[in-house]
């Protein structure tokens, strides 16, 4: 779209679509993503959109969007939509035509200038057949060697279950093996370090290819929330705290007969690092660090640091942050970033690994068009984007379990892509009462809702998924009153199975 007259006979097609609006509130819709093809019209098409890569955003009529793209430093490519009565979603970095996706919604148009850069192939690493320079594979570690860099390789080949490896110098030379299903377009580039794919990884380097529209992915393994706040143990009102070092060993005693994965929301209670009882068990961490303005935020970074040094192969990620992006978070998306930066050159100083690090919000703010900017800004900086959906708090069918689910985590999946996205929550309580939307609680539909999400295939899952959650608060916690919020737990707050069936 290179010149003014090119959109000239779109005004009327524009003034039509403008009286429609985006709903703001889409969390509880039910919108389904379709895999058709997008139909170029020269540089430009109806019902398409580009991942990622928002630049600014304007209030332009729809005639406006590829002249006004033009004339904007760094603009590549521009989606058009009818929010607040016309907005031009300015896009950079290089990008093609098939970067696009069709979204089922002829209001919508997308663009490509004729000076865009065409992308680097596989993510702008010079692969050398199945290795390359200056590149990593995120999570799934296996087990690590201290070898050289060329024996890195061989060493994977001779190890059962790695598929993939990353060396680094730490150490004098270590390679880090990895596990799982890859493919060249998993890796991201590095400054330093080699990675490759080894002879058991069943892929030739190209896309994974997952399904797009609805389900049709691979099932993802599904792991758990966690938090020690459930113990008695645990002093809610501050106080003597020494009896957690044996309530999370017995927590996480139990969390391995089910679970390989799972996530915490602090990296320590009261001090007591989480990371050794998970790694004593075999339990897999998507480690978290409290996001605190207060001066114990400092012992979160340090341990979860110590973790990542003293427990590599149990820490897959680190997340900061849950739920606290403005605007119903205190946070803007530069402080999180800001924090998210620390804990990264923090773990690298003192580890030389490159762990990812990201943060956790809810559907709603991931996928609010009135804080693209933001949010969009956090995804670029951001390894790993936590997104917590709950069907229960909106348009949940008890019939059909999983379809606002799906509709939901399509929704982010066509903004952000699939290689960040973790579904970091979801779950349904056994009792409390019903949500503000009308959603009755009870331990029959918990369970039901358990096992569809157990058995959901999600398009582009790349990592575990985290049911929401392994324990009830105890009943002393009013700090989230005592509705639902209370009894989301798979086992009670003393660990007592609520049902044979669950999990």
């Amino acid at each position: 779209v290179s010149t003014q007259s090119t959109w000239g006979h779109l005004l009327s097609v524009y003034f039509f679509f403008g009286m429609l609006q985006h709903l703001a509130c889409f969390v509880v819709a039910i919108v389904v993503l379709q895999s058709n093809a997008v139909n170029w019209q020269g540089n430009w098409a109806y019902s398409c959109d580009f991942r990622g890569g928002d630049l600014s955003s304007v209030q332009v009529a729809g005639n406006k969007c590829g002249p006004t793209c033009q004339s904007t430093n760094g603009c590549t490519h521009f989606t058009w939509t009818v929010f607040k009565a016309g907005t031009c979603w300015m896009k950079s970095g290089a990008v093609s035509k098939n970067d696009a996706f069709d979204i089922n919604d002829g209001s919508v148009i997308c663009g490509v200038l004729d000076s865009a850069p065409a992308p680097a192939p596989s993510n702008g690493i010079n692969w050398q057949g199945n290795w390359a320079n200056n590149c990593d594979f995120s999570g799934n570690d296996l087990t690590s060697a201290q070898v050289p860099a060329s024996q890195c390789g061989p060493k994977c080949d001779s190890t059962n279950g790695c598929t993939h490896f990353t060396w680094t110098d730490f150490n004098g030379g270590t390679c880090w093996m990895k596990s799982g299903q890859v493919s060249k377009d998993n890796a991201r580039a590095t400054s330093a370090g080699l990675c490759g794919l080894g002879s058991n990884s069943g892929s030739s380097g190209g896309s994974s290819g997952g399904s797009s529209g609805g389900s049709g992915g691979n099932s993802a393994a599904l792991g758990v929330n966690y938090d020690a706040m459930h113990n008695t143990e645990y002093p809610l009102n501050g106080g003597n705290a020494n009896g957690l070092p044996s309530a999370m060993d017995k927590d996480f005693q139990q969390i391995s007969r089910y679970y390989k994965y799972a996530r915490t929301f602090y990296s320590n209670f009261y001090g007591f690092p989480v990371t050794q009882y998970a790694a004593k068990y075999g339990v897999k961490l998507y480690l978290g660090v409290y996001m605190t303005d207060e001066s114990w935020y400092k012992s979160q970074v340090d341990s979860a640091v110590e973790a990542v040094k003293n427990y590599p192969n149990t820490i897959e990620a680190i997340l900061v942050g849950n739920e606290n992006l403005r605007p119903n978070g205190p946070y803007s998306a530069d402080q999180i970033i800001a924090r998210i930066n620390g804990i990264k050159q923090a773990v690298k100083s003192a580890t030389g690994r490159d762990v990812p690090v990201g943060t956790v919000q809810r559907i709603s703010e991931w996928v609010n068009d009135g804080i693209r900017g933001e949010t969009a800004k956090l995804a670029a900086a951001a390894d790993i984007l936590g997104v917590n959906i709950y069907p229960f708090f909106g348009n949940y069918d008890p019939n059909r379990p999983t379809d606002s689910l799906n509709a939901q985590w399509n929704l982010m999946i066509s903004r952000y892509g699939g290689a960040k996205v973790r579904l970091t929550e979801t779950g349904h309580p056994t009792g409390g009462g019903n949500s503000p939307s009308g959603v009755a609680s009870s331990l029959d539909a918990s369970i039901r809702y358990y096992n569809a999400v157990k058995n959901w295939k999600p398009q582009q899952a790349n990592g575990p998924m985290f049911w929401f959650a392994m324990y009830d608060r105890q009943p002393a916690d009013n700090s989230l009153g005592n509705g639902v919020e209370k009894n989301f737990g798979i086992f009670r707050y003393d660990r007592s199975q609520k049902s044979s069936q669950f999990p």
